[in-house]
């Protein structure tokens, strides 16, 4: 392919994640054409503000700026007679892209701040780290430009999809980092061949290109051996079997972990050691576990609480325990028992919320039927030490039916003086007062159609994910196929204020399914069912990227620890992301079964649960 398209002048678009060799292929498409003795220009249009990328691109004339001291020749007149090489080009704006369409078609342009047209002939290579058809549904990127630059379009594998490729990639690599340091690694352990190749690759060719570096330095002798490869790659995960299957997120706190499980029909709560994983202690709660999807163990879902003297365990059969962090039961209770018979089909799996001495539980996807149109739950409030009722209120709805099953769980407003339980569910999301839980405010209509979410819905769909929240604004997820709403937390967000645009801050039109937002330093982060993660603006809810980072769902919400997004899916990989405004794929730990909880960081070491097992993947620091 790459050499049939070097006889032509043709445009080239290249399309593949990073680092998957998009410059290299560009560089040996320019090599192999009639242009080959001519110059090789490239430029990383991602790494520049507009201002600067026009100038560089363009050129620019003495005086157009400040500190433009000289006349300056652009990128574009550089490459004359050759080939220039745009990256990132789905990160150019509205206007270059202007621009850009005039050179591609006229092959002139003017330097920044000059009148004089400058002719050049360049040939067009660009690259781009995403599917610039969609950029154009998003309307990020013109269809004409696209058009002009897709004459031969180039699509590159991620080095995961081409492990085949792996061996002389390595064989290659070797030879050029021998020569390059004087050394003679020319043997490969077929342990260490393995591994590389059932390696992810999250950094696609340069990420192997780096690691066969390192091993040609530091290897002692003339073979490539495993104990060289960074532990990720050699696929070391210290782990703990647990007895059963669950999907709970554990706690921490101190030197012990906390979790529930199942085994077969019984339930039960596990203290473990984090240094070593040895389980402490187990205890039996109750029994009935309710699997709707077969191996899942739904009613171990909802995650443990502790404030370092007690754990509190809640389970999708209704049964909620409080135990001393040694194990000693202290209560328990029924909340099928004490609040009425609730009929779900994947059980309870909200978790609740411990705060102080006080435990807020969420009961709205049951079937507590107020009259034959309409069910309804209920909010409880709990003293955490005696597990008696302060407090419980009913939360009717106007949806048909309450969900089927629910993931979505409570959380505490707090800012400055304001404060308030938020609870989320049916088709509505609602403010309660801590002290009686009295409803402040109930922002509805959440199912569509409304002006704010356009979409119908059935109306037994069920919100599966909780808001996020932080001061001012909470991000709330509809129902599949829904919108994410940005609510702003203001004194508008008062009583029914479901018609009222002053509380409304933005409306995203894609909604994550299970995972919660994740919101921080102005951005908001949804983890999507399809595998893909997104970043928002906070203020604008308008989307920054969105990109693709597993192959199977995301079942998990996303953390954030040392300036980085962890997360896992049920394609059994760990994904590893700078936060910020561009996306970054900084890291990916193959697991080799599917992540069934959202991960947790304590001391520096992250913990991973599949369904039946806790990983150690070691210090995050």
């Amino acid at each position: 392919m790459t050499r049939r398209v070097a006889v032509s002048n043709a445009s080239v678009l290249l399309v593949g994640e990073t680092g998957t060799g998009k410059e290299l292929i560009a560089k040996a498409i320019h090599e192999l054409s009639p242009r080959g003795s001519g110059p090789f220009v490239r430029v990383n249009c991602g790494a520049l503000s507009e201002s600067l990328l026009e100038s560089e691109l363009f050129g620019h004339v003495r005086g157009s700026f400040t500190g433009a001291v000289a006349n300056r020749a652009g990128r574009f007149e550089a490459a004359h007679t050759g080939t220039i090489f745009l990256d990132e080009i789905n990160s150019t704006t509205a206007k270059l892209q202007v621009k850009l369409l005039r050179v591609l078609q006229e092959r002139e342009f003017e330097r920044v701040g000059d009148t004089e047209t400058i002719r050049v002939d360049t040939r067009v290579i660009a690259a781009s780290n995403r599917e610039l058809l969609d950029e154009v549904a998003r309307g990020n990127f013109r269809e004409d430009l696209y058009y002009r630059l897709n004459v031969v379009p180039i699509y590159i594998p991620p080095l995961r999809g081409r492990r085949e490729d792996i061996p002389h990639l390595i064989a290659h690599f070797l030879r050029v980092y021998n020569e390059a340091n004087a050394r003679y690694v020319v043997h490969i352990q077929k342990e260490a061949i393995a591994a590389l190749v059932k390696y992810h690759w999250p950094g696609n060719v340069r990420e192997l290109q780096n690691v066969v570096e390192r091993c040609v330095i530091l290897a002692p002798g003339d073979e490539l051996t495993i104990d060289l490869l960074p532990a990720a790659i050699r696929g070391d995960r210290p782990s703990v079997s647990l007895p059963g299957r669950g999907g709970a997120t554990p706690c921490v706190w101190g030197g012990s972990m906390f979790l529930t499980s199942n085994e077969g029909d019984d339930l039960v709560v596990i203290g473990l050691s984090t240094s070593d994983g040895k389980i402490r202690w187990k205890k039996k709660v109750g029994s009935g576990n309710q699997d709707a999807r077969a191996g899942e163990g739904n009613s171990a879902s909802p995650s443990p609480s502790t404030d370092g003297k007690h754990v509190w365990s809640f389970f999708g059969t209704g049964i909620l325990v409080c135990h001393t962090v040694d194990g000693e039961e202290v209560w328990k209770t029924d909340v099928n028992e004490r609040f009425g018979r609730i009929d779900i089909q994947f059980g309870m799996t909200s978790t609740p919320v411990l705060d102080g001495d006080a435990l807020y539980l969420q009961l709205i996807h049951g079937a507590m039927k107020l009259d034959d149109q309409t069910r309804t739950g209920k909010i409880v409030k709990l003293d955490a030490a005696t597990g008696k009722t302060i407090w419980e209120v009913d939360r009717p709805t106007d949806a048909q039916f309450e969900c089927k099953h629910s993931y979505a769980s409570p959380a505490i407003y707090r800012d400055g003086e304001r404060e308030f339980l938020v609870v989320h569910g049916a088709d509505c999301i609602t403010g309660h007062a801590l002290d009686d839980g009295r409803e402040l405010w109930r922002f509805s209509k959440l199912n569509g159609p409304t002006d704010t979410n356009p979409k119908p819905h059935d109306p037994t769909f069920r919100f599966v994910a909780s808001p996020g929240i932080v001061p001012g604004l909470i991000v709330v997820p509809t129902a599949k196929g829904g919108p994410t709403v940005g609510l702003k937390v203001t004194d508008a967000l008062s009583g029914d204020c479901s018609d009222s645009k002053d509380v409304v801050a933005w409306v995203h039109p894609r909604t994550p399914d299970v995972s919660t937002p994740l919101i921080a330093d102005g951005l908001v982060y949804l983890l999507h069912n399809d595998g893909k993660l997104e970043c928002l603006d906070a203020a604008t809810g308008a989307e920054l990227w969105f990109e693709r980072t597993h192959t199977g769902q995301h079942r998990t919400s996303p953390l954030l620890a040392d300036g980085r997004l962890w997360f896992g899916s049920n394609d059994g990989r760990v994904s590893v992301v700078g936060a910020g405004r561009t996306f970054d794929l900084v890291n990916s730990i193959e697991l080799g079964e599917a992540v069934s909880a959202s991960l947790l960081v304590a001391d520096g070491v992250l913990f991973v649960r599949s369904s039946d097992a806790i990983y150690a993947i070691g210090r995050t620091r």
